[in-house]
């Protein structure tokens, strides 16, 4: 059994709404498995029983229509209009390499728990000091895709994200298309997943929103039923003067008996910092209640102009690191900030984080190895009070 036989290569197929590294003959015996990083041998002893090196009749498909099928099986994951049988071996009994897809949830669950989730010191529920409160956040998903939206362990991180920080808001920068947010919100309305279902303080009344864009796409995703009944009351494109510098969409909210008004940016790697600090300070001086925050990753000065605006807070400081660097994932600078107006800033509650725990998955692709982050952007939060005459 040769090592480098021509039909003997590595591959990814999605069953189950699993993507699973699939190994033809890699390996001279599977214990060859725990060479893998992350994969010890007490894990490969739990998926032991599943794999198999045992060659099936169904090797023997064309390239041609082996690729057609791939294909309609990464874009299918409950949206797809093709719906052809899948073909099965007599021999095999509907298994694949010996992973029956049947019990890839059970596999999918046991990734889940060696996954471990950040303790949870405060459970935020939408109040301060016993009066109403609300938590903003800003995150870029980083070429959230359909097909990355259907990895269970990005839809699990993504999620128990917005649950376990209370989070009533969320401005996504980076979205390659909408039916990924839906899939975010089916799975937070209707849990499939365990860590999501058994997360009780769940309205399961999210919505999301978003706004399309040549070279990228803006969008938010929002708890329509939780402790404050947040509404969408309009979203539109940013004004026509910011929209040459950035991606821009204005949003507006209505939060019990509060209107916020919140700008979702992603900055332009051409843009001078001097235009986009003109319109933005321009907005600023509404008399309403506005929140800027976006992606400003094109260039750090970004941060330093909006920290000179007028009439306005920025509200993490400049050297608070939300990137993530790509070999040693340790956060590395300043990406993303929140600017709040002088009206908005007497709900402030003069609370704010940035999220650096939990973003990982067994089950997200990092590389050659597994336990991947869903970004390397870190999300970040702001708090405030609905009333105004609330403040600490």
């Amino acid at each position: 059994m040769g090592r480098h036989s021509s039909h003997r290569k590595m591959k990814y197929i999605n069953l189950n709404r699993f993507h699973v590294l699939l190994l033809r003959v890699v390996c001279f015996i599977l214990d060859d498995l725990r060479k893998i990083k992350c994969i010890d041998h007490i894990r490969l002893d739990n998926i032991r029983r599943y794999l198999s090196l045992q060659d099936h009749e169904d090797d023997s498909i064309s390239e041609t229509e082996e690729r057609r099928r791939h294909s309609a099986e990464i874009i299918s994951n409950g949206v797809s209009s093709f719906h052809e049988q899948p073909r099965k071996s007599s021999s095999t009994n509907g298994v694949t390499n010996g992973i029956n897809t049947a019990v890839l949830t059970d596999i999918y669950e046991l990734l889940s728990v060696y996954s471990s989730r950040p303790i949870i010191n405060e459970i935020f529920r939408h109040s301060r000091n016993g009066k109403p409160a609300f938590r903003v956040s800003s995150w870029n998903l980083q070429n959230f895709s359909l097909e990355k939206a259907s990895n269970l362990g990005v839809k699990e991180v993504v999620c128990r994200t917005l649950l376990e920080n209370g989070l009533s808001i969320l401005a996504i920068q980076n979205v390659e298309i909408g039916v990924a947010l839906k899939l975010i919100c089916e799975e937070l309305n209707n849990p499939s997943l365990q860590r999501i279902e058994e997360w009780k303080s769940n309205s399961r009344h999210w919505k999301y929103d978003m706004l399309e864009y040549e070279n990228g796409n803006l969008g938010f995703i929002y708890d329509g039923g939780g402790g404050n009944c947040t509404k969408l009351l309009s979203s539109e494109k940013g004004p026509p003067e910011l929209n040459q510098y950035c991606e821009a969409m204005v949003i507006n909210f209505e939060i019990s008996n509060s209107t916020l008004h919140i700008l979702n940016l992603k900055v332009k790697e051409e843009t001078k910092c001097t235009d986009v600090q003109e319109c933005v300070q321009k907005l600023l001086t509404s008399e309403t209640n506005y929140l800027i925050c976006g992606d400003f990753s094109s260039s750090t000065k970004h941060i330093d102009i909006l920290s000179n605006l007028e009439d306005s807070q920025l509200v993490l400081l400049k050297n608070t690191r939300n990137h993530l660097h790509s070999r040693t994932n340790i956060p590395k600078y300043c990406t993303s900030n929140f600017v709040i107006n002088a009206c908005l800033q007497k709900h402030f509650t003069g609370l704010h984080g940035v999220i650096r725990h939990g973003l990982t998955h067994l089950a997200i692709p990092s590389g050659w190895s597994w336990g991947g982050y869903v970004s390397s952007y870190c999300p970040i939060w702001v708090e405030f009070f609905v009333n105004p005459e609330e403040k600490l």
